[in-house]
């Protein structure tokens, strides 16, 4: 294997000549021996801090070569030994890790959507060993992949068969490749929707092989479009929930109750691609989306994302007829994109606690339903034990659901408001790099955190965080 350039390979002197400045750059072994980098090291594995120490030697050797930098004084190594700090606090924060969401935006996709507290715990004794993922523990022989998760989703919304795939955009391409390849699909103009990440409803479709058929404008759909859209090309009407937006004005759409007599008369398969829905009856959010209702109208399709308002890991659902489902199950694509045994043991834990009646114990309605009574006690605890150089405040005002989940509605809650000597976008940087992150947001200048996403047990770690914003610290 050759030698590393940096890792104390003899470097010829040019006869007659100054010793190359390349010399000056430390070999890899000394930087790993360095107390500083040692430190700055410290919980990193070890192939990935050699990688970084020599990613930044590369750099200093192309600098030098082009004589972009030049390295003299008492301690040569002094920037390079920086470099390889900053360096490796970069490789620090980019490793998975847990965070504080202090954004006020629950189901923050960049966070990673539905936090799974308490799930987990409930979740590991199945998925840390062997299970009977795939077998029937009653006769020996092999038994139908996520039999029993199946037959909870079907208790629960009343349907007569169900499939769980990776994410609800896979289910979506399930449905398309598996049902309308070839065929047209017909969405409304107002529904062709683009979810995270630049992904669009159209190239998806294209994906799938389904012939897109919009009917419609952007701001009025009526039922007499889809009518004269169906023909004997048509494969199925497809609803899109409108996901990061909301429609107002001169605006008409459909509800899938309404298309349910005009695909009946026609033998048209109508799906409804949910986004998001829950199987909790909410009395203090009753607008919440529950599955239950559109099978109960007649939709033959609905899908829906695990990781969003249902509370539990990322997967995608499907629910609905018999014969579609089982069409969609028997076609190649689904071994592609099926989940494995953490997810299944996650979301058989998160039906368990719909099943039970305890959903309430599900994390996100756990942030959900906390009174701002609550909010309030703990902010003013938290506020409590900050030194005098932070001064911070209690204020009112609203969190999101997040996850392009009912776009528009707004949550109460309850935000601290701190000011330091420092600017606020400094601020909420320091946060962020601490051993245990906090992400926050900065509104007109002022630091914020939203204590409707922060767990109870979370708040000593945010009072400890805000105590290094105090000046000198």
């Amino acid at each position: 294997m050759p030698k590393d350039e940096g890792d104390g390979q003899k470097r010829r002197r040019p006869k007659g000549g100054a010793p190359s400045p390349l010399r000056a750059i430390p070999s890899i072994s000394a930087l790993l021996t360095d107390e500083a980098v040692s430190d700055a090291a410290a919980g990193i594995p070890a192939p990935v801090v050699t990688e970084a120490l020599r990613r930044v030697v590369a750099r200093w050797r192309s600098r030098i070569s082009r004589g972009a930098e030049t390295l003299r004084g008492a301690d040569v190594r002094k920037p390079i030994i920086d470099d390889c700090i900053q360096e490796l606090g970069g490789a620090r924060l980019s490793r998975l890790k847990t965070v504080i969401n202090a954004t006020g935006v629950i189901l923050n996709t960049n966070l990673g959507r539905s936090p799974l507290l308490g799930l987990i715990e409930g979740a590991t004794e199945t998925a840390r060993g062997y299970s009977n993922l795939e077998i029937s523990l009653e006769t020996g022989a092999r038994g139908g992949r996520l039999a029993s998760i199946y037959a909870d989703l079907c208790t629960l919304s009343g349907a007569q068969a169900a499939l769980v795939v990776n994410n609800n955009a896979a289910a979506v391409l399930l449905i398309l490749t598996a049902l309308a390849a070839g065929r047209e699909a017909i969405v409304s103009r107002g529904e062709l929707v683009q979810i995270g990440g630049g992904f669009r409803m159209p190239d998806v479709m294209a994906a799938s092989g389904a012939l897109l058929k919009e009917v419609g404008t952007t701001n009025r759909t009526t039922l007499l479009d889809y009518a004269r859209a169906v023909w004997r090309s048509t494969a199925m009407i497809l609803k899109v929930h409108p996901s990061n937006f909301v429609q107002t004005g001169f605006v008409a759409s459909v509800a899938s109750d309404e298309l349910v007599p005009l695909a009946r008369k026609r033998r048209v398969p109508l799906t409804e691609d949910m986004g998001s829905a829950t199987f909790a009856t909410v009395p203090e959010m009753p607008g919440l989306p529950n599955p239950a209702k559109p099978i109960a109208a007649g939709v033959d399709l609905v899908c829906f994302s695990g990781d969003k308002l249902l509370g539990g890991p990322q997967a995608g659902i499907i629910l609905g007829k018999k014969r579609l489902i089982y069409s969609m199950a028997k076609h190649p694509l689904m071994r592609a994109l099926r989940v494995d045994k953490v997810t299944a043991a996650l979301l058989t834990e998160t039906l368990k606690r719909y099943l039970d009646g305890t959903w309430r114990t599900i994390p996100i309605f756990d942030l959900l339903l906390t009174p701002t009574d609550d909010l309030k006690m703990r902010a003013a605890k938290i506020i409590e034990r900050l030194p005098s150089g932070v001064k911070a405040k209690i204020a009112g005002g609203d969190a999101l659901f997040g996850g392009g989940t009912l776009p528009g509605e707004r949550i109460p809650s309850v935000k601290i408001v701190v000011e330091t000597p420092m600017h606020a976008q400094e601020a909420q940087r320091r946060l962020r790099t601490l051993k245990r992150p906090i992400v926050a947001t900065v509104e007109h200048g002022k630091l914020i955190l939203d204590m409707r996403t922060i767990f109870a047990g979370e708040d000593a770690d945010v009072a400890q965080a805000l105590r290094t914003l105090a000046p000198g610290e």
